[in-house]
């Protein structure tokens, strides 16, 4: 599984993308890949230091967040503990999102 510049995978993208497309994609990718890659493509972060369950809970991908635990549940767990740049864990970064995503619907 292999990255961009900032250090996005296909996982992170499609993690960042809510949409069934990208996540018929997600799914693709976890079923094909080997748990190996997928454990490392599970705790990967980019250059902001995002994991792509920091992605999936910023942009509220329930789907993304699901695929990604399936089989994981530990790891999973682990993950959720990873700290990005600004300090937030995934959890955190939902609540981000939530606020980001309120704040533009109100000002548009």
């Amino acid at each position: 599984i292999t990255s961009s510049m900032s250090g996005d995978s296909c996982i992170h993208l499609c993690c960042q993308r809510n949409s069934e497309k990208h996540n018929e994609l997600l799914r693709y990718l976890i079923n094909s890949s080997t748990d190996e890659d997928i454990k490392k493509a599970i705790i990967s972060s980019t250059a902001f230091g995002c994991t792509p369950l920091h992605d999936a809970a910023y942009c509220g991908n329930w789907k993304a967040l699901k695929f990604l635990r399936e089989g994981r549940e530990e790891l999973f767990l682990k993950s959720l503990e990873s700290i990005d740049n600004d300090g937030l864990t995934p959890i955190l970064s939902l609540c981000r999102g939530i606020v980001t995503y309120k704040a533009k619907k109100f000002n548009s």
